[in-house]
């Protein structure tokens, strides 16, 4: 991939601080010569938690060079200009889209979610079958609340909630039926087992990994999606789906409220209604699974230790929502 931008063209640079940011990356606002002003995201040298869990390291350049989000771009919006190497560390220039994404606060109108949904379908349907290689698996993805990792992780960058995961799985074994537990609790144990189910199940397709709403924008009616890196993968459109729905519908902590007032089934339907067919029944099983693995232990958390009652009902409501569909689930499929 030939360079698009050359650093020479960068008249201004100052140190910028995104809303919320996890993994060590440092960023900076620039502008150009011509006007234009781009987000520069240094990834840390030294990588992060999540490169380490992810089994992952430069998989955003990867995505550049070999091409993934030129295919991508025929679908929805990515700002990625280009990455580049500077000094021992890649840098993602990026053009600066915060005029377009989604508010940090607030309840998002539910015209703007449909819209958002119909962005993701397709994604997920533009790229279905095409052969991408080097990206994030879903048995890596499927442990990304590990107690076990982020208890004993002693790397640089660590998680900042680490310990809250942690905490929050205990609560969770309180909380939840026994049978539920055991099954998230062995996906911890051997995530190859429901990874590689995920894997065959469904259409397979490219994942964005993080879809959230902090992710995602709108420009001109078209979705705008940043944050491509080390979580990008393969897989299911499912696992997107149920990331997308746990996380618009939850009380993210350091945020005000949940951003969509709805549950879990309202979205799914959207999405479905906006793609013009069904989630595959079996796919949507494994990935609910695999969700309960990933947000489990903050709706438990947040059900005894949410900022206000209203939260923490909330919170009691979508727990027992992804604890009965995983109930469901485990009537046809147990990963122990």
């Amino acid at each position: 991939m030939t360079t698009t931008l050359d650093f020479d063209d960068i008249v201004d640079r100052e140190p910028y601080a995104p809303a919320a940011v996890v993994t060590g990356s440092t960023f900076e606002r620039a502008e150009l010569r011509d006007g234009r002003r781009v987000i520069l995201k240094h990834l840390p040298a030294e990588g992060s938690w999540l490169t380490r869990l992810m089994s992952g390291s430069g998989r955003a350049r990867g995505l550049w060079e070999g091409g993934a989000l030129e295919r991508v771009s025929a679908h929805v919006d990515h700002p990625i200009i280009e990455v580049r190497r500077e000094d021992d560390h890649d840098v993602v220039v990026m053009e600066d889209v915060s005029a377009f994404l989604v508010p940090w606060e607030g309840r998002l109108a539910r015209s703007t979610v449909d819209q958002l949904l119909g962005g993701l379908v397709d994604l997920h349907q533009g790229l279905e079958n095409h052969d991408f290689t080097g990206l994030c698996t879903p048995a890596e993805r499927v442990m990304l609340g590990s107690p076990s990792f982020h208890r004993d992780d002693t790397g640089p960058n660590p998680c900042p909630f680490g310990m809250v995961l942690v905490a929050g799985w205990e609560q969770f074994a309180e909380q939840a039926p026994d049978d539920v537990v055991a099954a998230i609790f062995a996906v911890f144990d051997d995530p190859a087992a429901l990874g590689a189910q995920l894997e065959d199940a469904g259409r397979p397709t490219l994942l964005h990994g993080d879809a959230k709403l902090n992710n995602m924008g709108l420009r001109d009616g078209r979705l705008v999606l940043i944050d491509w890196g080390e979580v990008t993968g393969t897989g299911p459109a499912e696992m997107d789906v149920s990331w997308f729905v746990a996380t618009s519908t939850f009380w993210m902590p350091g945020s005000s409220t949940w951003a969509v007032d709805a549950l879990p089934d309202e979205l799914i339907r959207v999405y479905e209604d906006r793609g013009g067919r069904r989630l595959d029944p079996r796919a949507w099983d494994l990935a609910c699974i695999g969700m309960l693995a990933q947000m489990g232990s903050l709706l438990a958390m947040t059900v005894v230790a949410g900022p206000d009652d209203m939260t923490r009902a909330r919170s009691i409501q979508l727990l027992d929502w992804w604890v009965a569909r995983v109930r469901r689930a485990l009537d046809t499929w147990s990963p122990i």
